[in-house]
């Protein structure tokens, strides 16, 4: 299951902070890009946070989950998706 997540640029940065805590992810930074990863990738496959204040209004951020009855939480810090695949 895929999530995409729209949120503001003040609220992004503590966004992803609780994803990762939450869940001990390794985290890996590439310009605009914020990569969250488990070694288990058993219940979620990958987080991708994409903001660039330069050109964008909003921050994006994808999640990519095996086990969907983690979407709760996810909703619960990023607000609602607007897109689920």
């Amino acid at each position: 299951m895929k999530l995409y997540y729209k949120v503001t640029p003040d609220v992004y940065r503590s966004c992803l902070e609780q994803i990762r805590e939450k869940f001990a992810m390794h985290e890996e930074v590439d310009e605009a890009h914020t990569i969250l990863l488990l070694d288990d990738e058993s219940q979620i496959e990958r987080v991708i946070g994409t903001f660039d204040p330069n050109t964008d209004d909003m921050a994006q951020v994808r999640v990519t989950l095996v086990d969907e009855s983690l979407r709760g939480f996810f909703d619960s810090v990023l607000g609602a998706p607007y897109k689920v695949r």
